[in-house]
């Protein structure tokens, strides 16, 4: 997959590695010059190298070949004053903030580190590794800090790994240093103990351990990992670790260097509250599309790029009519595989969220049936074509909360179903009914999302309800009493504006909420009182015309509207506001002709 996109990624046997710097050593084995391999921009960022694959070690010893923190190069670690626990060292230096020191786990890493170049390279013949086996034998932690160029550059050794250079080159580069390190890879597959790989499904080594994952949002620094069996409690079958869940040393590693990947890729990874989504196709091109109109769909600086929303909006029109989309619609390879991945941290391990494969077509489609599904007549100054997931999910919560006030399941939820074309999160829709009848207003997000969840119930079975009440604007032919009686209320509320100019305290902030939950016993009471208002408004007659023709479907007002109901109860209040606001605009821009 990644290599299809052209992508620069590790081999079975190598990975990247951050390296902050490089020991330049003379052919007697000894350190000319120590070399910052770090950025020159206030960060200090370090160098990504290709090394020897460094599988994760947690708190074993073991060495890396050819690269290595100075924990093992050179037997001794810094450590930070305020967090200085060593119940036996030696101090070699001490600074400020730092202090340098060894420890008998600092001499064992070190020890392991001779052992295992020893082991691997003692057989070679070039003089750039004979070279740096006399470097290595050099070495003794004890006085490592009399050498004035590692006492000069201490704190650049300890920022990250090291690499070694001999004859203006990587040692972890040079043609027999990284024969042998194949050749041992190889080798090494034989001690692993065979089984049926579950990603596979052929005969192979079985990883006993994965390496971490890292950069996911939430979870630890030094990374997490996503198959793991550290309890008694989760082996089976007397198998421990990672062969309770076999998969095969090179199926972990693919898969373990692609997820960093890709999570590495500002392309091809997406933040959604605390989750990292990931997605990929083996077309470049089609990702970085893709990526806009998720950011579109989901953030809320949807309106900044104009190019990306008239992109959409081409989209969307054409998946209106039934037309097929082109590749010059969305990119490259309508018909690709797209893959997505919802991953959330917990605790030292990860957890998948979500995992859909689909073609490109069938995703954006779904993109688009979510703006379709929320589409509905604006009023007032909102003019944003297409609303974010963020700005509906905001609504969801009180005025004087923030984002972060929003549960990070809802979110979750929210995305999933955005990507899949499923129900929205009931709860979601539960709030913002909660939201509309405390507020006792609703804007036009509110009655989109109540508008689109409205019709993904319908559609899938859940709940059975006038479809012709849910339309983008005001539906007059709708039968639909929950409909009607929100159309009733809002007429009720403008004539009574229209009767008794700048009230303070109208029908609504007093009955909005019982007459969208208790209609029964709100109704009369409001109907009896608006025949004055009638009487007194300059259009009485209209708004009484508009109102009888509401009531002509109504035999009965119901004792009680479900929560399906007072969804419905809402959008027709909001879409008759809607339609009357508009027609008092043209009716005074007639006045002022």
């Amino acid at each position: 997959m990644l290599k299809a996109s052209g992508e620069n990624v590790p081999t079975y046997g190598y990975s990247d590695a951050k390296v902050s710097s490089c020991i330049e050593i003379s052919a007697c084995g000894e350190i000319t010059s120590i070399i910052s391999l770090q950025s020159d921009d206030k960060k200090q960022s370090p160098s990504v190298l290709r090394v020897p694959y460094q599988k994760s070690r947690a708190n074993d010893v073991f060495a890396y070949f050819m690269c290595d923190k100075m924990e093992y190069v050179f037997g001794i670690k810094a450590v930070e004053k305020k967090k200085f626990k060593e119940p036996a060292y030696v101090m070699l230096k001490e600074t400020d903030s730092a202090m340098y020191i060894t420890t008998p786990r600092t001499l064992k890493c070190n020890a392991e580190f001779k052992q295992m170049h020893h082991k691997l390279l003692d057989d070679a013949k070039s003089p750039e590794i004979k070279a740096f086996l006399a470097f290595v034998d050099s070495v003794n932690p004890e006085n490592v800090l009399e050498n004035p160029l590692i006492y000069k550059y201490i704190n650049l050794l300890s920022a990250n790994c090291i690499v070694f250079e001999c004859s203006s080159k990587y040692l972890q580069d040079a043609p027999e240093v990284s024969s042998i390190w194949e050749e041992h890879s190889a080798l090494d597959l034989t001690e692993f103990v065979t089984g049926t790989c579950m990603v596979s499904g052929d005969c192979a080594p079985i990883s006993r351990t994965h390496s971490k994952i890292m950069g996911v949002r939430g979870s630890q620094a030094s990374g997490a990992l996503l198959v793991s069996f550290n309890n008694l409690a989760f082996e089976h079958y007397a198998k421990t670790q990672s062969y309770n869940a076999p998969v095969s040393d090179v199926a972990m590693f693919k898969y373990t260097t692609a997820l960093n990947h890709l999570i590495a890729s500002k392309n091809n990874r997406l933040n959604v509250s605390g989750d990292t989504v990931v997605f990929w196709t083996s077309e470049k091109v089609l990702e970085n599309n893709l990526m806009n109109m998720l950011n579109c769909a989901y953030t809320k600086n949807i309106t900044e790029n104009e190019q990306i929303t008239g992109q959409i909006h081409d989209i969307i029109s054409k998946v209106k009519l039934g037309l097929p989309l082109k590749t010059t619609d969305i990119g490259l390879g309508a018909d690709e595989k797209f893959f997505i991945l919802g991953i959330s941290p917990n605790n030292g391990r990860l957890a998948i969220r979500f995992w859909c494969v689909n073609t490109v077509e069938h995703f954006v489609k779904n993109i688009v049936q979510h703006h379709a599904d929320m589409e509905i007549d604006a009023y007032g100054m909102s003019n944003q074509p297409y609303v974010s997931t963020e700005r509906i999910l905001r609504e969801s919560v009180p005025d004087y909360c923030t984002e972060q006030d929003v549960s990070p399941q809802l979110k979750g939820q929210m995305f999933e179903a955005l990507i899949t074309n499923g129900r929205y999160p009931q709860q979601l829709y539960n709030n913002i009914i909660l939201r509309v009848r405390i507020d006792k207003s609703i804007n036009n997000v509110r009655a989109g999302i109540i508008k689109a969840h409205l019709l993904r119930s319908v559609r899938s079975g859940l709940c059975n309800i006038d479809k012709e009440a849910l339309t983008v604007s005001l539906n007059e032919e709708s039968k639909s009493v929950p409909y009607r009686l929100g159309r009733l209320f809002c007429a009720l509320e403008h004539v009574q504006h229209s009767a008794i100019k700048g009230i303070g305290s109208d029908i609504t902030s007093k009955y909005f909420s019982s007459a969208a939950t208790n209609p029964a016993s709100v109704f009369p009471y409001l109907i009896k009182h608006a025949q004055h208002h009638i009487a007194k408004s300059e259009y009485g007659e209209r708004y009484a015309r508009i109102i009888e023709s509401i009531l002509s479907e109504i035999s009965e007002f119901p004792q009680r509207l479900t929560l399906e109901d007072q969804g419905l109860f809402m959008l027709g209040y909001y879409q008759q506001k809607k339609n009357l606001y508009t027609k008092k605009i043209i009716h005074v821009s007639e006045e002022k002709c």
